[in-house]
């Protein structure tokens, strides 16, 4: 069994679910305008989105400190970590568009790049370690939900 590496597994966890509180914080002061648009059948109700994002970006975590502190070629890691930093990022600017900017229309736009980013983390980490792929791809599944979900909103507003 492999020891814990503890610095990277806390800054594994500090740095995407810090990320996570970012994006969620830049929902909170616009909630109002949330609630006023109009909404299709597959919203979710909204306690469920906080419970659901803090499980993704838990396993988000592990698979990054799974690549972070593997022992493969550097520069396979490197340019893993690379895509995972932007998709985080991209994550972020999500949240910032769609509620601060409250921009229904190019939320849309960045969720779609946003999409293409995981989908090349998820490749690259799979190459890499299956497991952690494995642990990418409930985030990349709910995205592809959000992606459908942020073109209906987009729609019908």
């Amino acid at each position: 069994m492999n020891k814990i590496d503890w610095p990277k597994l806390i800054g594994s966890l500090v740095i995407t679910l810090g990320a996570g509180w970012l994006g969620s914080s830049l929902t909170r002061p616009n909630n109002s305008w949330y609630a006023n648009i109009n909404r299709t059948v597959l919203t979710p109700p909204n306690w469920l989105f906080a419970p659901v994002w803090t499980i993704l970006f838990c396993l988000m975590a592990a698979a990054l400190y799974i690549i972070w502190s593997g022992r493969n070629k550097k520069k396979t890691r490197k340019k893993a970590v690379q895509l995972y930093f932007g998709q985080l990022a991209a994550n972020v600017a999500w949240s910032g568009i769609f509620f601060g900017l409250q921009s229904i229309s190019l939320a849309f736009i960045e969720i779609v790049f946003l999409l293409i980013l995981i989908t090349y983390c998820l490749v690259a980490f799979s190459r890499i370690n299956r497991a952690a792929g494995y642990l990418i791809l409930p985030y990349f599944l709910w995205v592809c939900f959000a992606t459908v979900l942020n073109l209906s909103l987009w729609l019908i507003n």
